[in-house]
């Protein structure tokens, strides 16, 4: 895996093959950067402020409905760990398409979208019960061929 730098941080490059590594690297490196909250907290995955609402300071066309310090803090957590998915993934270009068909660049959606689509770790306990349910199956008989009427 080789690494790109992002505002001092280095990137880890996102190999499809190695996913189940690239994850656990990543995640010690966001949770050590304090953005992975962005990443693995359910709270994000509904976070909808723009990037000219952040700027602005208020939601919408009501200036009235400023954002909290908690929005604002979300949103900066969440363009921190976008940054760096992102980043990761721009050398592959299926990871790559996944990440910017999200439109509202939500971080959440992003990591979740990549491990449904990469992580292969349930297959192995889908393919365990799978071969059990087979190992288990057994025949029945089927009178009806033994009936044939000519």
């Amino acid at each position: 895996m080789s690494e790109t730098v992002i505002e001092k941080e280095k990137v880890i490059e996102f190999i499809p093959d190695e996913f189940k590594k690239w994850s656990k690297l990543v995640t010690s490196k966001a949770l050590s950067s304090k953005w992975g909250e962005a990443l693995f907290k359910p709270t994000y995955k509904d976070l909808e402020i723009t990037i000219e609402e952040y700027f602005r300071g208020y939601k919408g066309s009501d200036t009235t409905a400023t954002l909290s310090k908690e929005e604002i803090h979300m949103f900066e957590l969440n363009s921190k760990a976008w940054c760096y998915i992102e980043s990761a993934v721009k050398n592959d270009p299926g990871a790559y398409g996944i990440v910017n068909a999200i439109d509202n660049r939500n971080a959440f959606k992003a990591w979740s979208l990549l491990k449904k689509k990469y992580d292969k770790t349930g297959d192995a306990v889908d393919m365990t019960q799978l071969e059990t349910d087979w190992n288990n199956c057994k025949m029945e008989s089927d009178l009806s061929l033994s009936l044939i009427h000519i």
